[in-house]
């Protein structure tokens, strides 16, 4: 939304408005949908609901890492720069 990107994903020009980047894909034990947005203020507001309506639970801390989990789904929550990362997974 709002973010033109390059083939790899990363952010190439912003639009006005929030810009975000939805990638969906699959590693060694399974698939992923990682939402990457470029506001911090949207940043806060997903992690905030993530924690309080959905009730993920800190599971890890680990720098610019932050692991969240609540039953079989799991959240990697990271900030790069000015892109902040979550990719949720099911285990």
């Amino acid at each position: 939304k709002n973010c033109m990107v390059a083939a790899d994903g990363s952010p190439i020009k912003y639009g006005k408005g929030n810009s975000s980047v939805l990638i969906a894909g699959s590693v060694g034990f399974g698939p992923f949908v990682s939402i990457r947005v470029y506001n911090k203020r949207a940043y806060n507001y997903i992690k905030s609901e993530l924690r309080n309506k959905f009730h993920f639970k800190t599971a890890e801390v680990d720098g610019k890492w932050t692991t969240l989990k609540k039953g079989n789904v799991v959240v990697d929550v990271s900030v790069d720069g000015n892109a902040y990362c979550f990719t949720f997974y099911i285990k």
